[in-house]
């Protein structure tokens, strides 16, 4: 279920919790626990059943969709782009009732007997959508059954370099420019040609970019995005429909930054090498900036962190084998284009612990 749902003082929460084998009942993350202003839909559905007022019911929601598997989180955190219009088909052997989903793309038929159901949703603008295994319905109960469509939509160009040629092998982004779907980015890579391309896009208002994170040496290349633009607030958005096609957009990358390496040999205070031991290798003073890069020793206690030339990096062992978080031991290597060799040597403790012999038992 995940870790615990996070409560907030002074707040009033509908939760659902799930009772585990010794009869406890838990919730977390994955369930539908939420506050009580987010849940208007759940209230109203639990008043009228504990007032014996409910018949078999199946609800839900119809969204688009690039990938079912999280379209419930998506509808539960604000997100998902709702399909309005919609046609649902529930079927139960040969009978079979239609609807469409409302403007915020929500759909409800009641007066069900109790059984097995499926439903599935169609829309012009987006592929047929299915809701996946079938669905039982008790006589009072209420099933939610969420839809995703795919929409019919693409986006394609090419990422090329400052004079004009391919860059292969090189992650390509798509951002919501809208703050209200935030979480929403898709990712693709370019192939040997350069050329990209993305599908089933949540419809709305993007931008299109290459490190949009910033530089880093897996990707050695200044933030671009699309129109030529280095800072994202001047960036060209595209707004893209569920039939929207988009192509020939090219993304012209900046010059190419140069890399270097950083080799690292770990040793115990004996002199024997350390394996399976972890560095982590940040940018001097942007240590908590998400841009470091790991490396693990091989049994001859070397490893080795790709970086970029024009920076000064921290080496710090980040861990040693399984055995947890090793005292602090960090070295300090200077700006430059040339292989960068430094030494880490653990704390007598961490060696100590390491070969210490475990007592007999009784």
């Amino acid at each position: 279920m995940g870790r615990r749902a996070p409560y907030v003082n002074d707040r009033t929460y509908l939760v659902y919790a799930e009772r585990d084998p010794n009869g406890e009942l838990h919730d977390g993350i994955c369930t539908s626990s939420r506050p009580v202003e987010f849940a208007g839909d759940d209230l109203q559905y639990l008043r009228r059943y504990f007032a014996g007022k409910t018949k078999g019911t199946i609800r839900g929601r119809v969204a688009a969709s690039r990938d079912t598997s999280s379209l419930d989180f998506a509808l539960e955190h604000g997100y998902a782009k709702t399909v309005d219009g919609a046609r649902i088909v529930v079927r139960k052997g040969v009978q079979r009732w239609e609807l469409k989903s409302d403007a915020d793309g929500s759909y409800e038929i009641t007066g069900l007997q109790a059984g097995e159901y499926s439903v599935s949703a169609r829309h012009d603008d987006y592929e047929a959508g299915w809701a996946g295994d079938s669905i039982q319905v008790s006589s009072r109960g209420c099933s939610i059954q969420n839809i995703g469509l795919r929409a019919k939509n693409s986006v394609e160009g090419r990422v090329v370099d400052s004079e004009g040629l391919p860059v292969e092998k090189i992650e390509v982004r798509l951002l919501s420019a809208d703050p209200k779907m935030a979480n929403v980015r898709y990712s693709e890579w370019a192939d040997h040609s350069g050329r990209f391309i993305f599908r089933w896009i949540t419809p709305g208002t993007y931008r299109l970019a290459v490190n949009p994170d910033g530089i880093s040496p897996r990707s050695p290349y200044p933030p671009s995005f699309y129109n030529n633009a280095a800072d994202p607030e001047l960036a060209e958005k595209l707004t893209i429909g569920p039939q929207t096609e988009l192509s020939w957009l090219n993304l012209v990358l900046g010059k190419k930054q140069l890399t270097r390496r950083i080799a690292v040999q770990i040793y115990w205070p004996d002199r024997s090498p350390v394996a399976n031991a972890t560095i982590r290798c940040a940018p001097l003073g942007e240590e908590d900036s998400g841009q470091s890069e790991l490396g693990a020793t091989d049994q001859n206690g070397e490893a080795a962190c790709e970086v970029l030339a024009d920076r000064a990096y921290r080496v710090r062992l980040a861990r040693l084998g399984y055995n947890g978080d090793p005292e602090p031991r960090e070295a300090t290597v200077a700006a430059g284009e040339a292989v960068a060799r430094t030494t880490l040597i653990p704390s007598q403790r961490d060696f100590e612990r390491r070969t210490a012999s475990p007592k007999p038992s009784r």
